[in-house]
């Protein structure tokens, strides 16, 4: 996403400085799902494709379910339609976390990032979550920021870092 830029040493994709390439290109390829999920005051439908112009309901639903997020959405007073309220208030953790999966799916992301994306579930709901992801992760390169032990089980390779420093391969 390039949020800073390294103090020592570079970020390369596909051997290019991520530096030489603008904002505006990097971030098309990119998805994040963070801990903390932005969900406006808005519609599910709104909030799965806030950000890409656009997009429609059929798009918006397929990236949900690719989530697993469409059969809690689908059950939901009004489906799509259902206002979810100021930060999502009317959705669980694990309900917000993946609406923010769809939405970086509806992307279609080269790369995805998942930056403690399992946080808000419980020991259940985080087994079931990885599970569910390794369809949709199969064929995009994904970093995998967490620190919870049962996510590293999407994982093909393990960077350890330690303050700020990477200690293990």
């Amino acid at each position: 996403m390039r949020f800073a830029d390294p103090s020592a040493g570079r970020i390369t994709l596909d051997e290019i400085d991520l530096r030489e390439l603008k904002l505006a290109n990097l971030r098309r390829h990119i998805g994040l799902v963070s801990q903390n999920v932005l969900m406006l005051n808005d519609t599910v439908a709104h909030n799965i494709g806030f950000g890409l112009a656009g997009a429609d309901r059929v798009a918006i639903e397929r990236a949900a379910r690719a989530a697993h997020a469409h059969d809690f959405v689908a059950a939901l007073p009004d489906g799509y339609d259902t206002v979810i309220g100021d930060d999502g208030v009317r959705l669980s953790g694990g309900q917000k976390q993946r609406i923010a999966l769809a939405r970086a799916l509806l992307k279609d992301p080269a790369v995805l990032i998942l930056d403690e994306a399992t946080a808000m579930f419980d020991p259940e709901g985080e087994h079931e979550f990885i599970a569910e992801c390794r369809a949709v992760l199969k064929h995009r390169t994904v970093l995998l920021i967490t620190h919870r032990p049962a996510s590293l089980a999407l994982a093909d390779r393990v960077l350890k870092l330690e303050g700020g420093r990477l200690v293990e391969v």
